[in-house]
């Protein structure tokens, strides 16, 4: 059987534990070592603007928000996904403050809160309807949410600001004229959409999280050889080359998300991150991930749900309650 449907079993598990699970899966992800452009134990990668400890003390700031979203789940189990998503949103707006916060303003887990805290809600509804789901029962359950979200929320950006040639304009000038048609500022995340279509994590959400489920399907291989934190770099290897990452258009270009996914990709042709050729591969992608200030945060997004995903699987070996 797929790891992705082994069934968990959520009836027993609160929703302070689900939470917990999902805060300790957020630094794991964060403390793993060697992750190009990204945030490690030993290394602030291409931000400026924060490192291990802010990461943390964001990911602890968030143990309230995913308890409430899971006990959200649990108390509206039977209301229709519409009604539990006008439920939920306001608790993501709350906890975004919290981190903000925390983190003296710097952005850490925005989409993490948004991905993060419907798989808990989803959680928290499948316990309460019948106790036991498997990841995938649990990512689909979390996509019913959002069905039609990219539509409402990114659809009409693009209406409004029309077509006026994206393709042929410098980055900047073409976000200052998407500015002055929308009325206002843009996200990362809608500006990215403008210029190039990717859905980023609503997307995800709304496709039932396919790469959190590759992810935990290569954590779970990975993981059986006893190296944890090659194991994780290992995953994020995987999801780099083949996610769109909206932090990486946003920082970079078409042609550098290609470049990262084909140097991603090329790791593990050559044995992984344990032989010489490997190891070289990977300081090159880390460089010129560096080089280009090229960070795959939406990639460590979905990484950490994979995460949350193993420690729940793996919660009777490790006789947590």
């Amino acid at each position: 059987m797929s790891i992705c449907l082994k069934e968990i079993q959520l009836a027993r598990l609160s929703s302070e534990a689900t939470a917990s699970l999902a805060v300790q899966a957020a630094v794991l992800e964060a403390a793993a070592t060697g992750k190009p452009g990204l945030v490690c134990m030993n290394t602030q990668g291409v931000h400026t603007d924060m490192d291990i400890r802010t990461l943390v003390a964001s990911a602890f700031s968030l143990h309230a928000y995913f308890m409430q979203m899971t006990e959200c789940g649990r108390i509206h189990a039977e209301a229709t996904p519409h009604d539990l998503f006008l439920s939920l949103r306001p608790l993501g707006c709350i906890a975004e403050n919290s981190m903000f916060a925390v983190t003296k303003d710097v952005n850490t887990h925005k989409g993490l809160i948004f991905s993060q805290g419907l798989i808990c809600a989803a959680a928290g509804r499948l316990a309460a309807r019948g106790g036991a789901a498997s990841a995938a029962a649990i990512c689909a359950e979390a996509s019913t949410f959002v069905q039609g979200v990219v539509e409402q929320d990114l659809a009409p950006l693009r209406r409004m600001a029309g077509e006026f040639e994206p393709a042929a304009r410098p980055w900047e000038e073409y976000l200052r004229a998407a500015r002055q048609r929308v009325g206002r500022e843009l996200s990362a995340g809608e500006a990215v959409y403008l210029r190039h279509g990717v859905a980023g994590i609503r997307g995800e959400a709304e496709g039932g999280f396919p790469h959190v489920l590759l992810g935990l399907r290569r954590l779970w291989k990975e993981s059986a050889h006893g190296d944890f934190n090659q194991a994780i770099l290992h995953t994020l290897l995987a999801l780099m080359a083949q996610l769109h990452d909206t932090n990486i258009l946003w920082r970079g270009w078409p042609e550098k998300l290609r470049a990262v996914q084909d140097m991603a990709r090329r790791i593990p042709e050559l044995g992984g991150t344990t032989t010489p050729a490997g190891k070289a591969a990977l300081a090159e992608l880390q460089g010129y991930c560096l080089t280009h200030r090229l960070s795959p945060g939406g990639c460590a997004d979905i990484l950490s749900i994979a995460l949350f995903f193993l420690l729940l699987l793996t919660l009777d070996e490790r006789k947590l309650t």
